[in-house]
């Protein structure tokens, strides 16, 4: 449900002074080389803050493993191709109706643009089967593009429905000025492993000249979607004036009012939505001014319950640092949310519950050599264990690694990539949550292909 993470997305990011701008420039987001563990760090960096928000937090080391403890899952099939197709931004989500799996991809190498398609892969044989691509654009004109995207549905209340949420420039009108807004297209799985598109694309935001970076999820229990996304509308009136927004999308395509987010901090951008229990959380970073060309860039957090926003949680403020865009996974065992982030070159964890302070707060899970990049979550019921999935920021690597429901390292990070690929992978391996013993992750390699990656658990498993 989080968006892929590319090195495009990094280096667009608004930042408080030139300065800044041409230092985030510099910073790298590839992944993927060899298949070598990843080595964790043992100690935090002084990067944390209080739970009100305003205070750092001390240092602490990085909770171990006991001896006991094993890894749960072993690689069934490793770097398998997906689609040869010039790749950009992509998202995987699990379609439990079907046991399969949905995966949307940004195409760049046909005659009209950047075009958005989807395609099926089912595990249940090796190897895994890739099903035919399905295009998700309208036809408009011959010059627009598709590309910042999220995926949210798949769930047994859903009958194998999808929400694709993306950012588009496209003309309102054919012969007229184009607009990057937010549109929707539903599509279904079938029992065959197809794919079909319900509808046609509908207008989810259209709120200002530039709507960019949707993120969605479906929750069973509300039985609807939500789509976040971070609007340019305040531009005129304040700098750097993105707003994060929200609305419901039900399974008939009605929408709900928008909601904000949050107030008049600076560069609310890069939302991650996840659904449970009736609730969404939405994640997303954003900075505040602290004089100068300095500032604090802060990761912040919210419910929404019925259309309606929670409390605001305080910001995380973790000092002058480059954020990303912060991973949700939700526990269905234990009904919460985890949400990863990273902080310099480490990643964290933060676990959410429902009408309480966070059970789990800023808990450093990863440090490695190369750094950490940005962060993807999954979680598996079967197991009651996370995936966590991210890219080195110092080179091509790229990393798995299984996380207990506290989010402790199970085993070492495990290299993601047989082979080097010469470009690297530019991209974020994205993992789908599903409700059995495996998991599933996609990766993009040099902008030209998707690989695949599957982990499964043994049978027996209660």
């Amino acid at each position: 449900m989080n968006p892929s993470l590319t090195f495009w997305y990094i280096c667009s990011r608004s930042l408080l002074a030139l300065a800044i701008i041409l230092a985030a420039s510099c910073e790298r987001a590839d992944d993927g080389t060899l298949a070598t563990g990843a080595d964790s760090g043992h100690t935090d960096s002084d990067a944390g803050d209080g739970s009100s928000g305003d205070a750092n937090t001390s240092d602490s080391d990085i909770s171990q493993p006991p001896a006991h403890l094993a890894g749960t899952y072993t690689i069934a099939n490793l770097d398998f191709l997906i689609s040869s197709e010039h790749v950009r931004e992509h998202a995987v989500e699990y379609d439990s109706v079907h046991d399969a799996y949905v995966i949307t991809y940004v195409n760049t190498a046909g005659p009209a643009g950047f075009r958005l398609q989807a395609l099926g892969v089912s595990t249940a044989q090796a190897p895994p089967l890739v099903g035919a691509e399905l295009a998700l654009d309208d036809e408009l004109a011959a010059d627009f593009w598709s590309g910042q995207h999220a995926l949210a549905g798949g769930e047994p209340g859903t009958g194998g429905l999808f929400l694709v949420a993306f950012r588009s420039f496209r003309p309102v009108v054919a012969g007229e000025a184009a607009s990057n807004w937010i549109y929707g297209q539903f599509i279904r799985t079938r029992a065959d492993g197809s794919l079909e598109r319900i509808g046609a694309n509908f207008v989810i935001s259209s709120g200002s000249s530039v709507e960019a970076e949707p993120c969605a999820a479906w929750d069973e229990t509300a039985g609807t979607f939500v789509v976040g996304y971070s609007s340019a509308r305040e531009f005129s009136s304040r700098p750097d004036g993105w707003i994060l927004l929200a609305r419901t999308v039900s399974a008939d395509g009605e929408l709900g009012p928008e909601i904000r987010m949050a107030d008049e901090e600076l560069g609310q951008r890069g939302c991650s939505a996840q659904g449970g229990g009736g609730l969404f959380l939405l994640a997303w970073h954003e900075y505040f001014a602290t004089g100068g060309p300095n500032f604090d860039t802060g990761y912040r957090a919210r419910f929404i319950e019925n259309g309606l926003p929670s409390e605001v949680i305080p910001a995380l403020r973790v000092g002058m640092v480059i954020p990303t865009a912060p991973a949700l996974a939700y526990n269905t065992r234990q009904g919460e949310w985890m949400k990863a982030y990273k902080v310099e070159r480490s990643l964290r964890v933060t676990i959410f519950q429902p009408g309480a302070s966070p059970r789990i707060f800023d808990k450093l899970i990863a440090e490695p050599a190369e750094g950490a990049g940005a962060p993807n979550l999954a979680y598996s019921e079967k197991t009651n264990s996370y995936l966590l999935t991210y890219h080195a920021w110092d080179s091509t690597d790229a990393s798995a690694q299984e996380l207990d429901p506290d989010g402790t390292p199970i085993v070492a990070a495990l290299g993601l990539n047989v082979v080097a690929p010469p470009n690297g992978t530019y991209a974020t391996p994205l993992a789908a949550s599903t409700a059995t013993s495996e998991y599933f992750v996609v990766m993009m390699k040099d902008f030209t292909r998707l690989n695949g990656t599957l982990f499964r658990a043994p049978s027996q498993l209660p």
